[in-house]
């Protein structure tokens, strides 16, 4: 991004972001909601799961075109122009791994908002967060490691996304992925 390029003031790009979250986080709540009617919960669950991880894939693949190609500096890069944080606010970043927090998950704001339950919202929060996992595989290529190691949907006081160029120890609170690229 360039300084002549036009630029919305910062107040209005915070809302458009936040929107976009809201947007997305409804349309899987109420996708949720309509796909439980026609086949149940877990059948439903499922089907999102894969469908937030696919699309994760698919954009993380076009991000590698707003930074340096592949790596956590790549990653945190792409994090600057898509979510306005990722190199400054990072609590690691080197050649290695990109460690950021997140103290204010959009999509679980709206769940709770929209009258999800604490125990429906853990329910979903796999499914939903795949979409991150998903992001990081088709931004680094097969060459990037990624999981959560916590997650406000879960439970936990914040959301922590730890990029690696090397396999890490399995967190619990990191996605399980085996089902998803079915």
């Amino acid at each position: 991004m360039s300084e002549s390029e036009p630029m919305v003031p910062l107040s209005q790009a915070v809302r458009m972001l936040t929107t976009g979250f809201e947007w997305e986080a409804g349309l899987f709540v109420e996708t949720y909601r309509e796909l439980c009617r026609r086949l149940g919960r877990e059948v439903a669950k499922e089907i999102l799961g894969r469908a937030m991880y696919r699309a994760g894939v698919r954009l993380g693949q076009e991000a590698r075109a707003f930074g340096p190609a592949g790596g956590p500096r790549g990653m945190a890069a792409a994090w600057d122009v898509i979510y306005g944080m990722g190199t400054k606010e990072a609590e690691r970043l080197d050649d290695k791994r990109f460690i950021i927090r997140g103290t204010n998950c959009g999509a679980y704001e709206l769940m709770k908002r929209w009258g999800l339950s604490a125990e429906e919202i853990r329910f979903l929060a796999d499914a939903y967060c795949a979409g991150d996992v998903g992001h990081a595989e088709g931004f680094g290529g097969g060459e990037m490691h990624f999981q959560h190691t916590c997650r406000q949907m879960r439970g936990d006081s914040c959301c922590v996304w730890d990029f690696s160029t090397e396999p890490q120890e399995p967190s619990p609170a990191a996605v399980p992925t085996e089902d998803l690229k079915k």
